[in-house]
């Protein structure tokens, strides 16, 4: 009964740790994406409107208003990158994985105790068997 719960643990917290890393990666791809949005927008709709302003407004040349632009756009894709490209460790994961090795270790401790019961039995029946014919 021991060696079933223990698998039974083991393939609970692997299933455990397998959700986490799914949801994970969910996240990321959504930062992913959001990374993508920003970085479309920002090059497609607030280039002209953000150049324009700088060179009418601040009077600024039309080659720093195009470069401040581009710095503010780099700022944002490399955020969201970041966020995107980060791996942190969940905690809840991290313990499934343990909880989950601690049971194939105990899983495979119990069988070899089982196998090793099972190969005395044999040799005390052998023996027990060759003193019954003596």
């Amino acid at each position: 009964m021991r060696t079933l719960r223990l698998a039974r643990v083991a393939a609970q917290a692997e299933g455990v740790r397998l959700r986490r890393l799914v949801r994970q990666a969910v996240i990321r791809v959504l930062f992913a994406v959001i990374a993508a949005i920003f970085a479309t927008s920002a090059l497609a709709l607030l280039h002209a409107l953000a150049w324009t302003a700088l060179v009418q407004y601040a009077r600024l040349s039309p080659f720093v208003a195009a470069a401040i632009v581009f710095g503010a756009d780099v700022a944002c894709a490399m955020l969201f990158g970041l966020l995107a490209a980060g791996k942190r460790r969940d905690p809840v994961e991290r313990e499934a994985r343990d909880v989950r090795d601690q049971s194939i270790r105990a899983l495979r401790a119990e069988i070899s105790g089982m196998l090793m019961l099972r190969l005395l039995t044999l040799i005390a029946v052998q023996a027990w068997r060759m003193r019954k014919r003596a």
